[in-house]
């Protein structure tokens, strides 16, 4: 239903964003779609190009370009949850325990949890990546900048604690043991 740009693992399945002519879409397809049809189970549609998802337990969290983060229920993917106003949209999703670290093509990083919208961390270009682990919050830029910020369970992200150069955009950043992270480019 458009061109694809995120894909995220569901339990049945996998969730599709997409660009759409009116706007943008999520489509469901469940693990039979994917092998026998690729017709997806269903598709709904939001009001801004969908740039990423990322699952929360039974919770379906969508950045888009212009529309902020919009909650939909995995298990009724027609029922929306909540909306999270977000200007500038939000171009990655990193959750963590409920917490969940929304960065932005405008250069900031947000924190939300549940209903409400955190702390906003200004940083030097667009944000290609971000995690959240054991006590950080760690974001990549397209710049190839990553800086690391301290973070605790409430909507507090306290000053940096250090500043990485790649010299390469950054575009994932996976989490490992001991509060180390592996830098895609």
């Amino acid at each position: 239903s458009g061109e694809g740009s995120c894909v995220v693992a569901t339990p049945d399945g996998i969730a599709v964003g997409s660009m759409t002519q009116e706007g943008g879409a999520v489509s469901f397809f469940g693990i039979s779609d994917i092998v026998r049809s690729a017709v997806p189970a269903a598709v709904i549609e939001v009001e801004s190009e969908v740039l990423a998802l990322a699952t929360d337990g039974p919770e379906l969290l969508v950045g888009t370009l212009g529309s902020g983060l919009i909650v939909l229920s995995l298990q009724r993917p027609h029922v929306r949850l909540r909306h999270l106003d977000m200007p500038g949209g939000v171009s990655t999703i990193a959750v963590k325990s409920g917490w969940a670290a929304c960065g932005s093509l405008d250069a900031w990083v947000r924190v939300a949890n549940g209903h409400e919208v955190g702390a906003i961390v200004g940083v030097g270009d667009a944000v290609g990546a971000v995690a959240l682990v054991a006590g950080m919050l760690v974001v990549g830029t397209w710049e190839g900048i990553v800086e690391v910020f301290h973070w605790q369970g409430s909507l507090v992200v306290g000053p940096r604690r250090g500043v990485h150069v790649i010299n390469s955009a950054v575009s994932s950043l996976i989490a490992v043991q001991r509060g180390d992270v592996i830098v895609g480019t």
